[in-house]
């Protein structure tokens, strides 16, 4: 992948769009970004620090779901107009993508709206509460022809990334095992309890999603069955509360494609403990890659190699992974993420498709609605 910087996308006439699937013909895309409430810091330093570092982006409208007069100041330091309703943006000619920042119970109706217009759309994750609803959303952009985008920003990440060519290389041998291990701290209505159900619902779509998908992609697998257990210390919430409970623990293990195991432990906690850490191990050696600010691409993860019969083990330089014309990590992989979905939207990579797309995204539904069942019942789950 290119390394970040300001550069255009070249050469389109010689680009090759995956079969049935629409694509620009523009060099420079036009970007409709959509939030939920006022700006949020994580629009400003994320998606629009992302935007205005490439020159193939380009932020052309801002729009919201409520509070539309903070969107209106905003739009003179964004440079760009502003759109009193998420239609609006949708259906101005200038938006060639569309951008769901919201996290919001909306993002599945206003994605429908842009699938439906022929726009491509890029979705934060989680892209809607159940799974029905992605797959629907999956099954509109096939048949429209339409790429859509979701925001697995840990796929785009150079330490995954990185650890995934060493282990397509043959770096550690044949894969053996998968251990996963993370932490959420959300509560409340950040960590979007209410509108999942339940806290383990919450959880399972924040920190186990991003982690236990970056492991599976840097392994090139994906569950095949799972067995879940979850418990808490103290009572547990209300019906309907929002409440997180105390040292929420969720403990699961299962089978991979090709036959590896997989084991994981994620744990609510609170202040700034937010470690992650995944362990790949194989015939000749593993691999670990970890960090302390969630999950993997959100904040700066490290690589270790080890051998088997060597003594310790070392951590690995990692290619591309200067982000320091960044305000953050995650601002540095959203512009990796932009910059993917360029080259899709241009046909420009051989393979057809480098962002992650909806289909992704509804396999890990599934995969996360299968640990929930599991944690429920007390009993294995196929996916």
């Amino acid at each position: 992948m290119p390394a970040i910087g300001r550069g255009t996308v070249s050469d389109v006439q010689q680009s090759r769009p995956a079969a049935g699937e629409a694509r620009l013909h523009s060099t420079n895309i036009g970007v409709g970004l959509i939030c939920i409430g006022s700006v949020p810091r994580l629009v400003a330093q994320a998606h629009v620090s992302a935007l205005h570092a490439l020159e193939a982006t380009t932020l052309t409208a801002i729009g919201c779901v409520h509070d539309r007069g903070a969107w209106g100041a905003a739009s003179p330091l964004f440079g760009c107009k502003a759109h009193d309703t998420p239609e609006r943006l949708i259906a101005d000619p200038a938006v060639q993508l569309v951008v769901l920042a919201s996290r919001s119970l909306h993002d599945g109706e206003l994605a429908r709206t842009a699938l439906l217009q022929e726009k491509p759309v890029l979705c934060e994750w989680p892209v809607a509460p159940g799974t029905a609803d992605v797959v629907m959303l999956e099954r509109l952009a096939e048949r429209i022809g339409v790429p859509a985008f979701v925001a697995l920003t840990s796929r785009v990440d150079p330490v995954v990334n990185h650890a995934r060519e060493l282990i397509r290389a043959g770096h550690i041998g044949q894969l053996v095992s998968l251990n996963v291990h993370g932490t959420d701290t959300a509560e409340g209505k950040a960590a979007g309890a209410e509108a999942f159900g339940t806290p383990l619902a919450a959880m399972l779509r924040r920190a186990v999603a991003h982690t236990l998908d970056a492991a599976l992609y840097a392994a090139g697998e994906t569950v095949c069955d799972v067995h879940a257990t979850a418990s808490s210390a103290g009572d547990p919430p209300s019906p309907g509360s929002a409440a997180w409970p105390a040292g929420l623990q969720l403990a699961f293990n299962g089978r991979l494609q090709s036959g590896p195991i997989l084991s994981a432990l994620f744990r609510r906690t609170g202040g700034q403990r937010r470690k992650f850490r995944i362990e790949i191990n194989g015939t000749k050696g593993d691999l670990v890659v970890f960090g302390s600010h969630g999950h993997p691409g959100a904040g700066i993860s490290k690589l270790i190699s080890g051998y088997e019969g060597a003594r310790g083990s070392q951590e690995l330089a990692v290619p591309e992974s200067d982000e320091s014309a960044f305000a953050s990590p995650a601002a540095a992989n959203t512009a990796r993420l932009y910059q993917r979905i360029a080259h899709d939207l241009h046909g420009l990579h051989e393979r057809g498709r480098t962002a992650p797309r909806l289909d992704e995204a509804s396999r890990l539904h599934r995969i996360l609605d299968a640990i929930e069942s599991s944690a429920q019942t007390g009993i294995s789950w196929r996916v």
